[in-house]
């Protein structure tokens, strides 16, 4: 199997959806020998900021010297971002070769009368063979929906968990209320094991707090009331956390100084379990963490802007950050979103600000065309053009624009890889 056929594979199950539970993937961990059980991990649970708390983590133990592996979904680059050692993707060869064992073991448990594992399941398969194979020190393992119910819950020998910014998103699969949500998060945590959260409301904190109590775990409530900006650009902040003075990050949003702070958290979870993190790794790991696709500046005249946000809590950080930075401007957008998203709360809070909003058509049975949701923006901005391709879009934005502008392009992952190349390709000498 080469990589082409391995993705090919692997992509060819996403007709069976989402499938939560860890029967299956119990089943084919156990075919393949439980590889997750030689490794140690750093769960991490959420709505908002569960990339770049797993990020700034995964940084921070690279710096000091561990062999650090990185789970993640989805991509914005190319498929093998999603499995990570040291910031280096998984290459071609190793995916190609784990992908071949875990399908020779999907195969097994479908002649056995099962359901096929989904994309996910494989994925988190594939994954899982790979740091073990090449015995990671620590793997940050990133849920893809939920926790409970998710497989990257089949794991045992998690040494935190982490929970970040918890709001309304897959209501349908995880429930209506943010209960009902924070029950499904909290399903990651382990007898005994420490647990670190996000500063919430009161009602996800409860639920949080019973669950930490009947599992005898630790928790730990990030605290951020101490942290102190003393520096802010576009470049990064500089700012002050407790005892640790000078801390530096590249990532925009003022909101990532709370998911730095409760990645902080966890770092002293693990120091006080033996795990050796210095200080100086902790600057150096913050300093160079990077995740694509959160406020990522892709071009400076005019600005371009790409954010992977895709919920009201995003839209407010974003609007928020936009409001600090870009004080009195008016952002031209580029927006598209599923249709399971709620749009119109995203459209209330970004665009009765916005100089105009290009709309874009989104992919699959979960897409939502560019005049249907342009239909929803009218509400708040008048100036809106649909467009059914991104490349459209980026080239009628080129037109549209001037070098003084800001542009911020918007919404789900399933276009913001082509959008940034656009954006690099429409604006090369003669085009």
């Amino acid at each position: 199997m080469n990589v082409q056929q391995a993705l090919e594979y692997i992509n060819g199950t996403s007709r069976f959806g989402s499938k939560p539970g860890l029967e299956i993937i119990g089943l084919l961990m156990e075919k393949l020998g439980n590889p997750q059980d030689d490794l140690k991990f750093i769960h991490v649970a959420g709505t908002n900021g569960k990339g770049s708390t797993c990020a700034f983590i995964a940084s921070i133990l690279q710096a000091q010297g561990y062999k650090t592996g990185l789970y993640i979904s989805p991509y914005v680059d190319v498929f093998n971002e999603r499995i990570q050692i040291n910031r280096q993707y998984i290459p071609d060869e190793e995916l190609a070769k784990a992908t071949e064992k875990v399908k020779e073991k999907a195969d097994e448990i479908i002649a056995e009368g099962k359901r096929s594992p989904t994309i996910f399941e494989l994925v988190t398969a594939v994954a899982l063979l790979y740091f073990q194979k090449e015995k990671c020190d620590y793997v940050v393992w990133e849920t893809g929906l939920g926790g409970r119910l998710d497989a990257t819950n089949i794991v045992k020998t998690t040494l935190c968990a982490v929970i970040t910014n918890i709001g309304y998103d897959h209501t349908a699969i995880l429930g209506n209320t943010l209960s009902q949500i924070a029950f499904e998060k909290a399903g990651i945590i382990k007898n005994g094991i420490d647990v670190v959260l996000y500063r919430q409301t009161d009602e996800v904190e409860e639920v949080i707090r019973k669950v930490c109590r009947e599992r005898q775990a630790n928790l730990y409530i990030a605290d951020f009331d101490d942290i102190e900006v003393t520096e802010s650009s576009l470049s990064g902040y500089t700012f002050n956390k407790g005892s640790f003075k000078g801390l530096r990050i590249s990532l925009l949003g003022e909101h990532q100084l709370k998911n730095a702070s409760v990645a902080l958290t966890a770092c002293r979870c693990l120091i006080r379990q033996g795990v050796v993190i210095s200080e100086d790794s902790i600057r150096k790991g913050f300093m160079n963490a990077k995740w694509q696709a959160r406020a990522e500046i892709v071009r400076e005249k005019p600005m371009y802007m790409v954010d992977a946000g895709h919920n009201p809590q995003c839209a407010q950080a974003l609007k928020d950050m936009v409001d600090k930075h870009f004080p009195g401007i008016r952002p031209v957008y580029i927006y598209g979103s599923l249709i399971d998203k709620d749009y119109q709360a995203v459209s209330e809070i970004l665009f009765s600000d916005a100089k105009a909003v290009i709309t874009v058509s989104t992919k699959g049975e979960r897409g939502l065309t560019a005049q249907d949701l342009g239909e929803t923006v009218k509400n708040y901005c008048k100036q809106v053009f649909p467009h059914d391709t991104i490349k459209d879009a980026m080239r009628f934005c080129k037109n549209y624009v001037s070098d003084h502008d800001l542009v911020i392009v918007f919404g789900s992952l399933t276009f913001l890889d082509e959008a940034r190349k656009e954006i690099i390709d429409i604006y090369k000498e003669g085009r």
